[in-house]
């Protein structure tokens, strides 16, 4: 899906949403959508296309997201999304973390696994509170 494929489309909204077979996607996507509750069970990247820019857009509706095959994560892909509750990601295939990915959503780990991580950029899980990381996370980086 590319660049604001919804951009704009404030009227839509939807309680759940599952794209099966959705494996990208682009920036602003769903900008303005009021998307609660996301299933992308094929999707592996949000791209990266330029700083600043959040994969669901300017507005933060989503509560829920499910996408375990993800591996790439682009710059403010989820960026400043309080009300994310739920997140379902498979932490231990991620190996790529973008600039902001996560910055400024509330998250809570007992134990972050990132074993395939090759990239990561900064401000990343700013506010995040994450007791422990799996031994050797950043081995020979």
């Amino acid at each position: 899906m590319g660049y604001g494929t919804f951009l704009g489309c404030t009227k839509l909204s939807f309680d759940s949403i599952n794209l099966a077979k959705l494996t990208t996607l682009g920036e602003n996507s769903f900008n303005g959508i009021k998307i609660t509750k996301m299933s992308l069970p094929s999707l592996t990247t949000t791209t990266n296309w330029s700083y600043g820019h959040k994969t669901f857009g300017e507005y933060a509706y989503l509560k829920e997201i499910s996408c375990p095959n993800l591996t790439s994560i682009g710059n403010h892909a989820f960026y400043d999304y309080s009300k994310l509750e739920n997140i379902d990601i498979n932490w231990e295939n991620i190996t790529t973390l973008e600039y902001g990915a996560f910055a400024n959503v509330p998250m809570s780990f007992d134990e972050l696994r990132l074993t395939s991580l090759q990239k990561m950029g900064n401000h990343v899980f700013n506010i995040a509170k994450i007791k422990k990381t799996a031994s050797a996370v950043f081995f020979d980086c």
